[in-house]
């Protein structure tokens, strides 16, 4: 796959993962006002998920090939892993199992497991 257009396609969906990350926040909001009393620690982690992905896809545009595919799949991996636990734990308990919620956590796991997938396809043509 031409580099160009490998970068480009990582960098959709980083982009991508963040507006999901995003819906999910506001659906959350706007579903529960116990949401807006998050602890500080939550508030947090919350902002590293949601910058993570965003820096990802600058990355993705700047670093060189090899450090690139390698750190794409390093974090797109953690991602999935995540959204993959976050849609369980949404599974699990009914009282938080929102038809939208899930319907965006799995557009996460599509991303990111679409990043990890092409990082993995990828082929570094040496010069």
């Amino acid at each position: 796959m031409d580099n160009v257009l490998w970068k480009a396609r990582v960098f959709v969906l980083w982009i991508l993962t963040t507006l999901a990350f995003l819906a999910l926040g506001v659906l959350i909001v706007l579903g529960s006002t116990e949401a807006i009393h998050l602890e500080t620690g939550m508030r947090v982690v919350w902002a590293i998920f949601f910058l993570v992905p965003m820096i990802m896809a600058f990355l993705s545009l700047i670093l060189k090939d090899s450090a690139n595919r390698w750190t794409n799949l390093v974090v797109g991996t953690i991602f999935l892993i995540f959204n993959v636990y976050h849609l369980s734990v949404r599974l699990i308990q009914p009282q938080i199992r929102k038809p939208d919620l899930l319907l965006i956590i799995c557009s996460m796991i599509v991303f990111s497991g679409l990043i990890v997938w092409y990082s993995w396809k990828w082929r570094i043509v040496k010069a």
